[in-house]
């Protein structure tokens, strides 16, 4: 397996927010023309953003493949921290960051987000209103709550095409005020599906 022919579950997402390209492409202007200014030299934004969009592919794979799944037994179930799960016929990869292992081959998965606020409500801007997703998921709002449910929710069919059972999909909620917080979201499987495949059909026609 060639792992650079796969592609990150939270890149993959990215892909399709309304306003995620955009919002990476100011700041690296904004970054761009202050070493300009600082230094004299005429750089050009989309360079920096190339380089950074490449080292955060590379940072990831060398996470998810470095990483050692580590098992530990809670009462009568398993669970496994950083877990590196894959999907050969999509070729996505990704770590959630715990997995219990429960009755009936039935599954719950829990992934840690220290962002401050997880909010249902889509980002709002002037120009556009409110962010959904793009196409063929935007009846999905463009907000940290819904993002991470996709992500949990992408985490959730992988394992289901390989034999398990999706019971319960968990955001755990790590701040300063609220370490052990989870908040339960649905199981996304029809948008996850349309994700999938309309990724698919887009990386078979750049072939």
């Amino acid at each position: 397996m060639n792992i650079r022919d796969y592609i990150h579950v939270q890149e993959l997402i990215s892909i399709y927010r309304h306003n995620s390209q955009k919002d990476w492409e100011n700041i690296a202007f904004n970054h761009t023309r202050k070493i300009n200014r600082d230094t004299g030299k005429n750089m050009l934004y989309k360079n920096i953003l190339k380089r950074w969009q490449e080292k955060s592919k590379n940072l990831r794979r060398q996470i998810d493949f470095i990483n050692k799944n580590r098992l530990f037994q809670s009462g009568k179930n398993w669970g496994q921290l950083n877990t590196l799960i894959k999907d050969d016929i999509y070729k996505i990869i990704g770590q959630p960051a715990l997995v219990f292992y429960l009755k009936n081959k039935s599954i719950q998965i829990q992934q840690i987000s220290r962002i401050h606020d997880i909010s249902e409500v889509p980002y709002f801007d002037q120009r556009i209103g409110f962010h959904y997703m793009r196409e063929p998921i935007n009846n999905i709002a463009d907000s940290t709550y819904w993002t991470l449910a996709l992500e949990l929710s992408v985490y959730g069919y992988i394992f289901e095409n390989q034999g398990r059972t999706v019971e319960k999909l968990y955001i755990w909620h790590q701040t300063p005020y609220n370490a052990d917080e989870r908040i339960e979201v649905p199981y996304l499987k029809e948008e996850v599906i349309k994700l999938l495949e309309d990724y698919k059909e887009n990386a078979e026609k750049k072939q």
